[in-house]
């Protein structure tokens, strides 16, 4: 049988690492011990075991006689708790959500994320909002499963909170969502990249932050400035398309397939940029093969040292896997990378949240929504709790 801490050794690995190889968190040191002391927590974690169990025997999550039993009982111990007035609003509770939902977005449906997201955003309301009673890692846990199921369905957050950019990047984690006046380019040793590769990093920088800094415009921006950064986007997109798919090696420590993921997400992004569509629409079946290909040619110890470019890329398929084949890995790495970032330093949170931020509000430019930034600091929603949970399997 094995003991507890075997247990947290063998599940905090892959968490909040993205090779397995965790640095000192608050997840492993802190939330781990405790969750495993909670009844409902533990047999959320067996109802999503039981879901990769049923995956590697070759029968779907939602037909499989153990996981829908575990998945009733889980339901169950959560409905109970959502009953008693004094226990609906413990972290443990919004926790559970959390954790369901995450299952659902892996091997579910988006019905069911939605149902538990109304859920959560009524727990979070009768907590006081998203800044209100519950401990600070659950909150962060809260806003990443927000930021994460809706960058993959490319809607709006239900989630708005203040997001203030980071001052200090280390280069190794930044990407080019954020604002920083480090050039890549200048970093190639360090960062183990081309210079091919860094040229293609700092143009994607300037064009997201050119169009994020036009959408902060009040009033509306003219249609001569949105011209100008189709424009320029055209120019990028035409110059990078025109680089060889595969750079050869620059030295020893530079991998060629990173060179040929960064293209690739680049072009994602240029071509949706430059038609303003969807990143869905802008990446077609045989270039989410292809990234996804060379992205697998890296690896995981070779992107755990730039995680910061390693999740733009991510965030450029997330759209367009959502019901492919390589879809739940994907969605799998991006919340383990958005965990290692987490712990990586004083201002992890700061970063992650900031590059995440951005990307929704890219994502919102590219559906024309109005002014993203005024919707991101917008206040919460409200549902009922009534509508918690989906019945068609009850």
């Amino acid at each position: 049988m094995l003991t507890r801490p075997i247990v947290i050794r063998i599940l905090s690995k892959h968490v909040s690492s993205i090779d397995g190889k965790p640095l000192p968190n608050y997840y492993n040191d802190h939330w781990l011990p405790w969750a495993i002391r909670v009844p409902v927590l533990v047999h959320i974690a067996l109802y999503n075991t039981a879901c990769y169990q049923a995956e590697l025997q070759r029968v779907p999550p939602g037909v499989s006689p153990s996981v829908i039993a575990l998945k009733l009982q889980t339901i169950n111990m959560l409905n109970s708790l959502l009953a008693s007035a004094d226990k609906c609003t413990r972290d443990e509770v919004a926790a559970s959500v959390v954790y369901l939902t995450t299952n659902e977005w892996y091997f579910g449906t988006d019905e069911n994320v939605q149902a538990h997201l109304r859920g959560l955003r009524e727990l979070v309301r009768l907590k006081g909002g998203i800044d209100g009673k519950m401990s600070d890692f659950l909150r962060r846990m809260i806003i990443f499963c927000d930021y994460h199921t809706s960058s993959s369905k490319n809607v709006r957050t239900i989630f708005p909170h203040y997001t203030p950019h980071p001052l200090s990047i280390p280069i190794t984690l930044d990407s080019p969502l954020l604002i920083s006046h480090q050039k890549f380019l200048d970093h190639v040793n360090l960062l183990r990249i081309s210079k091919e590769t860094g040229q293609i990093l700092d143009d994607m920088r300037f064009l997201t932050s050119s169009i994020l800094k036009l959408d902060d415009s009040i009033p509306t921006p003219s249609e001569e400035s949105v011209q100008k950064i189709l424009a320029t986007t055209t120019w990028i997109l035409e110059r990078i398309a025109a680089l060889p798919p595969l750079m050869p090696s620059s030295g020893p420590a530079t991998n060629p397939y990173l060179h040929t993921a960064v293209r690739l997400a680049a072009l994602i992004y240029l071509q949706a940029i430059a038609k303003r569509v969807p990143l869905s629409q802008a990446c077609l079946p045989q270039d989410l093969a292809m990234l996804f290909g060379s992205m697998w040619k890296v690896t995981l110890t070779e992107w755990r040292h730039i995680p910061g470019i390693f999740t733009w890329i991510m965030l450029s398929t997330i759209e367009a896997a959502r019901y492919a084949p390589q879809g739940r890995l994907l969605k799998s790495m991006l919340k383990t990378a958005s965990f290692h970032i987490l712990a990586c330093g004083d201002n992890g949170w700061e970063i992650i949240d900031a590059k995440l931020g951005r990307f929704a509000r890219l994502q919102s430019w590219l559906r024309k929504d109005d002014n993203t930034r005024r919707v991101y600091l917008i206040g919460m929603y409200h549902s009922q709790i009534a509508s918690f949970f989906p019945c068609d399997w009850c």
